[in-house]
């Protein structure tokens, strides 16, 4: 699965938080999602740099509407990584712990799948 497929599934998948996802899908999503919502940020601060203020301000509201739309299905692909590796949705409510939180969930994330488990069957690759 590719970035544009692995984002396209997440985005039709908004509001899904059963099933499971890939580490493929996660991590191409992920990526995918953080280059939409960084190239405004840094196009704001690069026309901030040069005081062309109408246009910083647009890229600056261009961003929250992107992480507005991204928000929901962000956290219905998490949901989806955290069952593949076995995990539940509560998990990702260990963030509350600074910095250590983040090193777990990040563990959860890169872990894999072996088998099939409460929260269904897992996915093959194809090649």
């Amino acid at each position: 699965m590719g970035l544009l497929s692995s984002y396209k599934s997440t985005m039709t998948q908004y509001a899904k938080f059963s099933g499971r996802a890939t580490r493929s899908e996660f991590w191409f999503s992920a990526i995918t999602i953080a280059i939409i919502i960084l190239v405004p940020e840094i196009l704001s601060i690069f026309f901030g740099l040069f005081q062309i203020y109408v246009a910083q301000f647009f890229f600056i509201g261009l961003y929250y509407v992107f992480i507005i739309i991204h928000f929901l299905p962000g956290l219905a692909l998490q949901s989806r990584r955290l069952h593949d590796a076995g995990h539940s949705f509560d998990w990702i409510f260990v963030v509350i712990i600074p910095v250590v939180g983040y090193i777990i969930l990040f563990l959860f994330y890169i872990q894999g799948s072996k088998k099939d488990n409460k929260y269904g069957k897992r996915k093959f690759r194809t090649r």
